[in-house]
This record gives structure tokens, sequence and C-alpha cells, in this order.
């Protein structure tokens, strides 16, 4: 049993529910939590280790449709267990076990997808929103979620700036 689970199931004997199991995912795959949109990605591995990347796209020409490049900004940090449930449980009281797999525009449609994958009590649940100015928004579950990993992940960069790490 390697240290997260351990950890998580020592730490979290009273709360079952909440505890992270990986279920029958490919061994290569070692993420808890994946988020991706257009410019932003964060991971959380069991390892307990979030990784956040953002690029900004620079333009040449200020009227430019395409960015002549991006810059992407990675950061890395370590979180704990108790973190790492305590994302988990706001996850599954957005409602977001309860989506459907897909929304807002068409696959072949022009959107910008957002997807969260999330593997939690031997459970994988991985909802994408299409978002598109002539699709309906995403629903308040997903951006609920959204938000809860967005703020996390901005949470433990800042606290690892202020200790100097």
């Amino acid at each position: 049993m390697n240290w997260f689970r351990w950890t998580a199931a020592a730490l979290l004997a009273a709360m079952p529910a909440a505890a992270v199991a990986l279920g029958n995912r490919p061994a290569a795959s070692q993420a808890v939590v994946v988020y991706t949109a257009p410019f932003h990605r964060v991971t959380l591995t069991e390892d307990l280790r979030l990784t956040e990347i953002n690029e900004e796209a620079e333009y040449g020409n200020p009227v430019a449709a395409a960015p002549s490049h991006t810059v992407a900004t990675e950061r890395s940090v370590s979180v704990s267990p108790e973190q790492t449930v305590e994302l988990l449980r706001h996850i599954r009281e957005s409602g977001f076990y309860g989506l459907k797999d897909a929304y807002g525009a068409g696959t072949q449609e022009r959107s910008y997808p957002s997807t969260i994958a999330v593997w939690e009590d031997g459970l994988e649940k991985k909802v994408v929103c299409h978002s598109s100015p002539a699709a309906a928004p995403c629903p308040a579950a997903f951006a609920a979620a959204e938000r809860a990993i967005i703020e996390f992940a901005r949470q433990a960069v800042q606290h690892q700036i202020k200790k100097g790490e």
C-alpha cells in the first residue's frame, strides 16, 4: 500500500466515504483530480502533488486572431491529505457526480472545452463542458466544481510562495 493510500485510510477511518481510492485506472495514471481548460491545467496526483500550468497568449499584432506565441508558467506544490479530502468534499457537494458526461456545444461546433476528471472511492467521473456563445452555459454543479479546483490550486500555490519554498 503506498503512502497516500495508507495515510488517507488512517486519517479518514472515521470518514470512509471521503477516502481516495484509485479504482481500476491504468497504472500510468496516478491522478486524483484533473482540470483542463484553454490555457489552464490543474493536476492533483495520489502522491499529493499539485501541478498548475497557466498559459498566456502573446500577440505580435494587437488585432491578430492567433497568438504569436504562448508563455507557460508551471508551478508544482505538495498538498496535505486533509487538503485533498477537503477538495474532494467540495467537488462531491457541488453535485459533480450527478452530471452527464458532456454539456454545451456539439463536438463539431467551435467551442472552448473545459474538462474535469475525478477518481474517488473507486469511481471515475469525467465531465466536459464545450463552452460557446451559441450553447447553453455549463451547469451550476460543473461551475462549482471548477471554482473549487481553481481556488484549491491558487491557495496551495500562494501558501508555498508565502513559505518561500
